[in-house]
């Protein structure tokens, strides 16, 4: 009968430890840029609210809740600054927290971390039902006292103005409800306008996280090209892989999911090596061409990585796909030129492809 050594059980523990530690490592890199994806979203919203509050406010005065305008500017102002600090600066990190304790809990049988990750689970969702519930119930209240006072404002003002103002007293007073009901249509026009504008920052923020999620590469082909451009690949993602003529790149490895550039799923990437004088400025020159070809191309940065390679990567929004230009820059002056091409609704698999290439 064989038992394992107490030095057997440490490799066995450090093994095990290595190995969550590597699948850890890439989960908690897109974790964090999650958080500052979602931390630059709160202050885009909070920026286009504090924009429009003043436009609000001013027709909110004009139709005659002097007194809603009066108690809103304080409140709304004092209740989004907390609810964004609060967001950003506490709920965030308490986010982050809870997934480093629980990720400290599963990497070793000896910590013990289960109920502090309960409890800071538990302190983010109070913290929000709280919050939410306080700010909603100020808004309530406010609703409820300004509406009434506002509403006595305005019959007195009517009242007054038909009464006291002699023969056209009761039109200016007709004038006055008109006056009111297209400044309301106005205000509820710039509220619909303005949640139209919260809602588009939000999709744009879920888009995001949509198109750089990242899926777990499954290569199973090695291939060699003969500019020595060394990568592995998913034979299944990529059926083709050759080498091309291209107006731009001049001689480069092709790989693409087909021949059919029509297919809904097509997806292409085409890689050149040089060095730093091929280009003067590739990223900054194709996004020059393809601002001219298309109008709006949006780029926003991708973060690639390769060992022991500098790479600088964007992703430009064209149409009904998407871009993504890269340098791969080594420290002997070698350099890889990528442009890639997709239409499906994420890059992962031109990123994937991206990370495997090494030189020969």
């Amino acid at each position: 009968m064989h038992t394992l050594s107490p030095q057997s059980d440490s490799l066995s523990a450090m093994s095990r430890s290595a190995c969550f530690v590597l699948v850890l490592t890439p989960v908690i890199v897109t974790t964090l840029g999650e958080l500052s994806h979602t931390r630059q979203t709160i202050v885009t919203m909070t920026r286009h609210m504090e924009s429009l509050l003043p436009m609000l406010l001013t027709l909110l005065t004009a139709l005659g809740g002097s007194a809603s305008s009066a108690f809103l500017h304080p409140m709304v102002a004092a209740a989004s600054g907390s609810m964004v600090f609060l967001a950003r600066e506490v709920i965030l990190r308490l986010v982050m927290c809870t997934c480093a304790v629980t990720a400290v809990n599963h990497l070793s049988d000896r910590a013990h971390l289960t109920r502090m990750a309960q409890l800071l689970r538990g302190a983010v969702c109070w913290l929000l039902g709280v919050s939410f519930t306080v700010f909603l119930g100020a808004m309530s209240l406010q609703g409820v006292t300004s509406a009434s006072i506002d509403g006595v404002a305005i019959r007195a003002a009517k009242y007054a103005v038909d009464n006291f103002v002699p023969v056209v007293g009761g039109m200016f007073s007709d004038t006055m409800d008109t006056l009111v009901g297209c400044t309301l249509i106005v205000k509820n026009a710039l509220g619909v306008a303005a949640v139209l504008v919260l809602v588009g920052a939000l999709a744009y923020f879920v888009l995001t996280l949509v198109v750089n999620r990242r899926t777990p590469a499954a290569p199973d082909t090695h291939y060699t090209a003969d500019n020595g451009i060394v990568l592995d690949y998913e034979s299944a993602v990529w059926p083709v892989c050759e080498m091309t003529e291209d107006d731009t790149l001049g001689h480069a490895l092709k790989l693409a999911s087909g021949t059919d550039s029509d297919n809904a799923n097509y997806q292409i990437v085409l890689f050149q090596r040089g060095d730093a004088s091929t280009y003067e400025d590739y990223i900054g020159q194709s996004e020059s061409d393809l601002k001219s070809a298309y109008g709006v191309i949006s780029p926003r940065k991708v973060k690639i990585q390769i060992e022991g390679a500098t790479v600088t990567a964007v992703r430009c929004d064209i149409q009904t796909y998407y871009a993504v230009l890269a340098t791969v820059t080594y420290p002997d002056g070698d350099v890889v030129y990528v442009s890639g091409l997709t239409k499906l609704a994420s890059i992962s698999d031109i990123v994937n492809l991206v990370e495997s290439v090494s030189l020969t």
